[in-house]
């Protein structure tokens, strides 16, 4: 694999001639680099044609996931994508961190949102990482990820098919009644469950409480995985 694909150390080492010939071939491109004179930290790409596409053809909204990379200095691969109008996925952009974290986040959607500009304005909605983001773009609809609610779920105790079965129902239920039948045997299992989920902001998760401006009624952010 070496001999095909060349060794990821070297390939490390050039990131500085790679992230030159993206600007060069590829006009309108945002392909930014932190590092410093030892350290290579963060890299970003939005590539024109991703930009043009998701400003003229696809929905108000996109979705963050991020992703371990495997290589031999480790890192993230963090993402944005979208969904166009045949409910297609469409990639936006991509960034290699050090690190998942609050500031690698922040400072991912802050690069993203400055290269759309004025036209940031139209993405209404956001899944995932609800807190860090109202730090750089405050306005737009959150959404949480059902599957990462589940997994909360499960680090505090309240495990089993019956329970992910509800969960699932209370979040995919389009009217209220189907809503409260389906908690209230969550309420049943678990009066602390009950309590935890009542928190939540019903609009972020719940169908039957979405607004209308978001055009999607999506409750995984699993799209993400698409790079």
């Amino acid at each position: 694999m070496k001999k095909v694909y060349g060794s990821e150390v070297e390939h490390y080492q050039n990131n500085l001639d790679y992230a030159a010939a993206v600007h060069k071939w590829n006009l309108g491109i945002m392909c930014g680099l932190l590092k410093d004179d030892i350290h290579f930290h963060r890299m970003f790409v939005c590539l024109d044609a991703c930009k043009k596409g998701i400003i003229v053809g696809c929905r108000l909204m996109i979705v963050l996931d991020g992703f371990h990379l495997k290589g031999p200095y480790g890192g993230q691969l963090l993402c944005a994508v979208g969904k166009d109008r045949n409910d297609d996925m469409y990639p936006i952009v991509y960034a290699v961190v050090e690190s998942e974290c609050r500031d690698s986040w922040t400072w991912f959607m802050a690069t993203l949102l400055d290269f759309f500009g004025p036209y940031r304005r139209l993405w209404m909605g956001i899944y995932g990482l609800m807190d860090t983001f109202d730090t750089v773009y405050l306005g737009v609809e959150h959404r949480f990820c059902i599957p990462h609610l589940h997994a909360n779920c499960k680090q505090k105790g309240w495990k089993g098919r019956a329970f992910k079965d509800e969960l699932f129902g209370v979040a995919r239920a389009t009217t209220k009644s189907d809503f409260e039948r389906h908690l209230n045997v969550i309420k049943g299992m678990s009066e602390e469950a009950f309590d935890y989920l009542e928190k939540i902001d019903p609009r972020s998760w719940l169908r039957h409480a979405f607004g209308t401006n978001f055009k999607t009624d999506m409750i995984s952010n699993n799209i993400g995985r698409i790079l």
